[in-house]
């Protein structure tokens, strides 16, 4: 009779992975909803199920696979329409009444009180799974997946795994990899076997990497919890290891991309790593150090006549774009010499077709980088400094059509604020005239930022003010002044924004050069 039941388990829940699955990605059905509308009861039927003996991993193996289907459709949704995330983050009180069912098993223990997040809920009972898992147990991998795919639309499931160490038993499994690693390396002959070891072993930790990418994103408390705990040490010292394979090598830097995004905290060790003090050092042999070395090899093995574009080219990027927003990291890049690497990434006409590719790659991340350099006094500096940064960042915003021209527009408005660089560049004629050339462009959205170039120049500088009235500037500005406020210029794609901070640019430009 039981071997019936887990059939019709079986049977059923294929249906509903074929049927939630056989939904455009960006949809919801009503048969999702209907789900999230009694995600309790699903919960606890894999709860009872998982606490059964005579239950077939086959079973528990399609909950996963369901979980981890409805988790990843609902991460991909905009947050706003996200119906499945305040579900699982919304207390539950149904959970205690089936705990209280007397047809349960004894072996069951749930371990939840009379008011619990289904969230947490889920996160308590699938991380009790996984440890019950050995690393090579074949149902480990599959719990890890749906555990990782809560943690995107669950925030209840990272509190509640903060909050019971979780972090730290994740830790001591990439200790306990790395020794277990190190010992294979010591052997001096290597079978197969050892190497399907190295190699799971190696695809557990980037399994592992991608979890704790999921549970830092976007939750500062466990950002700063990952800082403290000395999850960045042990990272840094198996940095050799996780070099070997590509795959385990993006894990790693997604994992650092998303624990640096806006936490000073995460930045700091990266850049300066710590002592046994806790104090932090200035050491060479940083983590920072070594995502610069593994970046510049990245970078000029893209632009080589023969080279291959990573995925880990453009995840170290944004991991260097993180790290710039600190002082302390800034210094390190201008240490290194970094910038003069941009020079690289621009290719001639007699160059093949790989690098022409690279070049627009490459090109577009180093934009990026420039950007967030160019909000600081020290890196707007450093950027002028660069040879041929300023004729190159001239070029792409005088170009109609190119890809990079309103960012370029931005760094440009970006050097012109800051006052000790308003003296050579109010005299840079290519300049100027690629800013007035730019006025006219049809995007809202480039107009305010090209006004706002002039305000920023005009601002405390009577050097500006006289070169900029020699040129065509205050007519072009009253022009357009009297088209946008007569309504012939109005905000097209919704860009309500720029269009409002066009019409401030405006008054605040032109005032500047007719006082």
């Amino acid at each position: 009779m039981s071997v019936m039941i887990f059939s019709l388990w079986n049977e059923a829940l294929r249906l509903l992975i074929r049927m939630c699955l056989a939904v455009p990605k960006s949809q919801q059905s009503n048969l999702e909803k209907e789900i999230f509308n009694n995600f309790d009861v699903l919960a606890v039927s894999f709860a009872y199920a998982s606490s059964l003996k005579k239950i077939s991993q086959m079973t528990i193996d399609l909950f996963l696979i369901l979980f981890k289907a409805l988790f990843c459709k609902e991460g991909r949704r905009e947050f706003t329409e996200r119906t499945l995330s305040s579900t699982l983050d919304s207390h539950c009180s149904s959970l205690a009444v089936f705990k209280q069912d007397p047809k349960l098993p004894s072996s069951w223990d749930v371990n939840i009180g009379d008011h619990v997040a289904l969230g947490e809920y889920m996160s308590t009972l699938l991380i009790s799974m996984s440890s019950s898992f050995s690393v090579s147990t074949p149902g480990r991998k599959a719990v890890i997946s749906s555990l990782s795919a809560l943690f995107v639309v669950s925030t209840s499931a990272k509190i509640s795994a903060i909050g019971h160490g979780f972090l730290e038993s994740v830790i001591e499994d990439i200790k306990d990899i790395h020794v277990k690693l190190n010992l294979a390396s010591l052997k001096l002959s290597k079978d197969d076997n050892q190497n399907k070891t190295e190699k799971m072993l190696m695809n557990e930790l980037a399994c592992i990497f991608d979890l704790l990418r999921n549970l830092v994103h976007a939750n500062n408390e466990a950002k700063n919890v990952a800082a403290q705990s000395g999850l960045l040490t042990s990272i840094h010292k198996m940095w050799s290891w996780c070099m070997v394979e590509k795959a385990l090598k993006l894990s790693l830097l997604e994992f650092l991309t998303a624990v640096t995004c806006s936490c000073t905290k995460a930045q700091e060790f990266v850049c300066h790593g710590s002592t046994s003090s806790g104090r932090p050092s200035q050491e060479d042999n940083s983590l920072f150090q070594s995502i610069m070395k593994l970046l510049i090899k990245l970078h000029k093995d893209a632009m080589a006549p023969t080279g291959i574009i990573e995925k880990s080219l453009k995840v170290a990027f944004f991991l260097l774009t993180n790290l710039a927003t600190l002082s302390d990291c800034r210094s390190l890049i201008w240490k290194c010499n970094f910038l003069q690497h941009f020079k690289s990434s621009q290719v001639g006409q007699s160059a093949n077709k790989k690098q022409k590719v690279a070049s627009k790659v490459s090109t577009a991340l180093w934009i990026q980088f420039i950007l967030v350099l160019s909000f600081s006094a020290d890196g707007a500096n450093a950027v002028l400094k660069v040879d041929g940064m300023l004729p190159t960042l001239i070029a792409f915003a005088s170009e109609d059509g190119h890809r990079e021209r309103q960012r370029s527009l931005l760094i440009l408005r970006n050097l012109l604020f800051f006052p000790a660089n308003k003296p050579s560049l109010v005299t840079n004629g290519q300049l100027v005239a690629c800013l007035l050339k730019a006025i006219d462009t049809k995007s809202i959205w480039s107009k305010s930022i090209v006004v706002s170039c002039f305000a920023s120049l005009l601002h405390n500088c009577h050097k500006a003010k006289v070169a900029l009235k020699k040129t065509r500037l205050l007519g072009k500005l009253q022009l357009l002044s009297e088209e946008v406020f007569a309504g012939k210029i109005v905000a097209i794609d919704g860009d309500k924004k720029g269009y409002e901070q066009l019409k401030m640019a405006l008054k605040k430009t032109i005032d500047s050069l007719t006082c």
